[in-house]
């Protein structure tokens, strides 16, 4: 997931995040269960962040 600068990615849960810079997050499932979390500080932006998914 790519969010825009000021934004940034503050937390997630059942996942395992790497983050190659401060707007990017780069998850895998944890096997934890089917469903994935984040939070993201807009910190004053007005653009939601962008997605794409690929599998592994």
């Amino acid at each position: 997931m790519k969010v825009p600068s000021p934004e940034k990615i503050s937390s997630t849960w059942n996942i395992n995040a790497s983050y190659p810079d401060a707007q990017t997050l780069v998850a895998t499932p944890d096997g934890a269960g089917n469903n994935w979390g984040m939070t993201v500080l807009k910190n004053g932006s007005t653009t939601w962040p962008t997605a794409s998914c690929t599998p592994s």
